[in-house]
């Protein structure tokens, strides 16, 4: 099969650090992209998860971006206000029982 060439543009960064991991396992960052182009070309799809947000994550991002919505001062006390049994381990329950006696968020 003839074969054709592809130029494109990458943060060095992140050029460096994928050559560094392909070399890790005997290939080339060339090889990577070849093999990751033959897999989306066989299974007509990305071979890793590509997610477009949901409507209700978008808002909460914007929020978040504008510095808005709740905050938590622990894992904990987020468990709690979600009506979930936090995970068992004395810093968060620690943190739980210090934000109930001050009352506070």
């Amino acid at each position: 099969m003839p074969s054709s060439m592809l130029h494109l543009r990458v943060n060095e960064k992140d050029k460096r650090e994928a050559a560094m991991v392909a070399e890790k396992i005997g290939i080339s960052l060339s090889d990577v992209l070849r093999i990751t182009l033959r897999r989306v070309a066989v299974e007509k799809a990305i071979p890793f998860a590509v997610r477009v947000p949901n409507a209700v994550t978008e808002r909460a991002m914007r929020a978040a971006e504008r510095k808005r919505g709740s905050s938590y001062r622990s894992s904990a006390e987020l468990f709690e206000r979600l009506g979930l049994r936090a995970p068992k381990s004395r810093g968060a329950q620690t943190e739980l029982r210090r934000s109930r006696r001050s009352g506070s968020k």
